[in-house]
């Protein structure tokens, strides 16, 4: 994530202590650089070794260092042919511009990068490419492009589920949205984004979007709910070491002083803004600084003592080219001028604040911005289509194969049948054969049998006969009884 919100208001707080703390860590980096650079291998090893340790320098702030680390990560990554490092190296580069302030050469390094991770298909790299360029673009004052390129970075988050990087990109949406004047976006962005880092327990993320809430709740005058944002932001950012950060909370404290009267409490805060401003060497915070400052005085000590810090705010806005800061200073310039009775300056500058607005907010602008939404949301839904019909097709599929497979299921089970039922016919056949055999033995013993038993019985028969042609007749029997009984 970069810095907060890009309007003034949105600056969070620092602490001249912490700061010291930062410069005791430095050395420790670069011990480790000197150990690196002399005793590691010139690998990828190496590469990711340095990369770390610049993006450490880029932490606590420490812009030239960075810049000497990255540059020698990228002598050896192109040594090696190392696209991924190479492409992180880019990328770092970009970061330490952006905070330079050198927002077209921060532009041409964050596309070299893109273009390599494109290259390697590095998804989470493209993401965070598109999120850092669209931070450069709204700087630049190109809100359109910002968004869109937020959309990218947003679609591509969503797709991998990364809960932190769609909360770093609704935080950075919700100061497009701002510049936009469209504050209910703005907020839903840094609530959604409140709810996702304090789910995965992120710590950097929430401190952003507690500085953003701090922001909305002093646009709306709700300066106690302001206050307290603020402040656990400026907490969260002096525990992270984040130096920039806590300066930008530092000058957000500021307004918010301003608007409760406490200008002693404001000067105390933007003078420790400035220091940490020039110490990193970061001009934008300078500038906003420096107008912050200018809108103190001109309420504290009149517009005399508040012109040479609004020039210099002016003078450092347009070195690094930041439209959002030209927009604010003329607008501030032009109500110190007012307080002057300098009515012809005031119209001037207001001219100037109003040329820089509509450039930000104009009818061309804005559509651009809807459109950019529309597609985002257009590619959602075509996202949902897509994966609605994909879920469709592969249920269809799943479908057609089961049906494939009970139609297989039908198929063995008919061959298997058929095979069964020729082995049941041959059983069966071989069981006929079996019984006509038996069948045909039986009716030949059967045969023997009769044929035996017809000799029996001729046999018997011709016994009687014999037997018969032996004994006397019943007749003769009865004649002789006869007789013999007549004898008596």
């Amino acid at each position: 994530m970069k810095k907060t919100l890009i309007l003034l208001l949105l600056f969070t707080q620092i602490k001249t202590v912490q700061a010291q703390a930062e410069m005791q860590f430095s050395p420790k980096i670069d011990s480790l650089i000197s150990t690196i650079t002399k005793n590691a291998k010139n690998d990828s090893f190496k590469v990711a070794a340095l990369n770390n340790l610049g993006s450490a320098y880029l932490e606590i702030s420490e812009f030239d260092k960075a810049i000497e680390t990255i540059e020698k990560t990228i002598a050896i990554a192109k040594k090696i042919n190392y696209k991924r490092g190479l492409a992180i190296a880019y990328n770092n580069f970009g970061i330490v511009y952006d905070y330079k302030s050198d927002y077209i050469k921060s532009l041409d390094f964050h596309n070299q990068s893109l273009k390599l991770r494109k290259e390697l298909g590095d998804q989470k790299g493209i993401s965070a490419s598109y999120g850092n360029m669209a931070i450069v673009y709204e700087y630049l004052g190109k809100l359109p492009e910002a968004l869109k390129c937020h959309y990218d970075a947003l679609t591509i988050d969503e797709k991998l589920g990364d809960k932190n990087g769609i909360g770093i990109i609704n935080v950075n949406m919700a100061s497009v949205y701002m510049q936009q004047k469209k504050m209910k976006e703005s907020e839903e962005c840094l609530l959604k984004a409140k709810r996702l880092f304090t789910e995965i327990k992120a710590a950097p993320g929430l401190a952003y979007a507690e500085s953003g809430l701090g922001t909305i709740a002093l646009l709306q005058k709700k300066l106690p709910e302001a206050v307290e944002h603020t402040r656990n932001a400026k907490k969260m950012f002096s525990d992270l070491g984040s130096i920039a950060d806590v300066a930008a909370c530092q000058v957000s404290l500021a307004q918010i002083y301003m608007a409760q009267k406490n200008y002693k409490g404001a000067e105390v805060e933007l003078n420790g803004a400035l220091t940490i401003s020039n110490q990193t060497g970061d001009r934008r915070g300078a500038s906003m600084t420096y107008l912050g400052l200018a809108n103190l005085y001109s309420l504290s000590k009149g517009p005399a003592k508040a012109k040479p810090a609004i020039d210099s705010a002016i003078a450092i806005a347009k070195s690094i080219q930041c439209v959002q800061c030209l927009k604010d200073h003329y607008n501030s310039y032009a109500q110190i001028d007012s307080t002057a009775q300098n009515f012809r300056g005031a119209f001037f500058n207001l001219k100037l604040f109003i040329r820089y607005n509509d450039s930000l907010i104009s009818e061309e602008n804005t559509k651009k911005s809807s459109q950019a939404k529309l597609q985002y949301d257009f590619d959602r839904k075509a996202i949902a289509d897509s994966l609605k019909n994909a879920e469709i097709k592969i249920k269809d599929e799943l479908k057609h194969e089961q049906e494939i497979q009970q139609q297989k299921i039908y198929s063995y089970g008919a061959v298997l049948g058929f095979i069964l039922m020729l082995v049941i016919a041959g059983i069966s056949y071989r069981a006929f054969k079996l019984k006509q055999k038996t069948s045909l033995i039986i009716e030949q013993q059967k045969n023997i049998v009769e044929e035996k038993q017809k000799e029996i019985i001729d046999s018997i028969q011709y016994a009687t006969r014999i037997q018969q042609g032996l004994f006397p007749t019943d007749k003769y029997i009865e004649k002789t009884l006869e007789r013999l009984k007549n004898q008596k």
